[in-house]
């Protein structure tokens, strides 16, 4: 497997990030390799994602994607007018504690 543009790709998102900002608010700087969620470099655009752990010599990059977590594939055509309607009623059964009914 090669790894090397996920790397490239961090490298370049930190260079970026420090040059945007002279005084340095904007700097990521760790202090040792990320071993668990919390602390791993985070990556991604809301559909496709990747958390990096550990160092630049030993890395791990766990991969994400939307259809991983919705169980299909997100579709962009989707009719967001009813979801806006039916809102309001799911709202109200779950306030009443009606989950069928919100389901």
């Amino acid at each position: 497997m090669r790894r090397f543009p996920f790397l490239f790709l961090a490298l370049a998102a930190s260079l970026g990030l420090s040059a945007s900002e002279k005084n340095g608010s904007s700097v990521l700087w760790y202090d040792a390799p990320a071993t668990k969620f919390t602390e791993a470099f985070v990556m991604g655009n809301g559909t496709m994602g990747a958390t990096i752990y550990g160092s630049p010599l030993n890395e791990r990059i766990s991969l994400n994607d939307i259809t991983l977590w919705s169980g299909e594939p997100y579709d962009p055509d989707l009719d967001t007018l009813a979801a806006r309607e039916a809102l309001q009623p799911v709202r109200d059964a779950l306030a009443a504690e009606d989950y069928r009914q919100a389901d």
